[in-house]
């Protein structure tokens, strides 16, 4: 599966569970922004890396985290190590992001849900000599 494919599965997989709530996809879209794009985030990078070497890649894999509504997870946070980018970059202003109280507003959001917050996608890639 193509990690395309693993992003469009986890969006499906967010929508059906309920967890797509209004704040929190507006916080991902802010963080995701600031950190992938610019960063120029390479998704492929094991591969890349193994190609160089010789090596022969194997299958790519994601994994993700999930958040029921009552576990704490520190998005705000995450934004709030981001903001100078975010606005920097024009992402958000500081007003739209209203950073003081944003981990308290994702919390309730969160608690409010009856579904599932997908916050972390992680990709792995293996190698191996031929």
């Amino acid at each position: 599966m193509r990690i395309e494919q693993h992003l469009l599965a986890l969006l499906l997989l967010t929508l059906l569970l309920g967890g797509c709530t209004t704040l929190h996809v507006q916080v991902d879209r802010w963080g995701g922004a600031a950190l992938t794009v610019p960063t120029m985030a390479d998704v492929y990078v094991g591969s890349h890396i193994g190609w160089g070497l010789g090596l022969q890649t194997l299958p790519h894999r994601a994994a993700f985290l999930a958040y029921a509504p009552e576990t704490p997870y520190g998005l705000g946070n995450i934004i709030r190590a981001c903001l100078p980018r975010i606005t920097a970059l024009g992402v958000a202003s500081s007003e739209e992001v209203e950073i003081e109280t944003l981990q308290e507003r994702l919390d309730q959001e969160r608690s409010a849900s009856a579904g599932i917050y997908i916050g972390d996608v992680m990709f792995g890639s293996w190698a191996r000599k031929v």
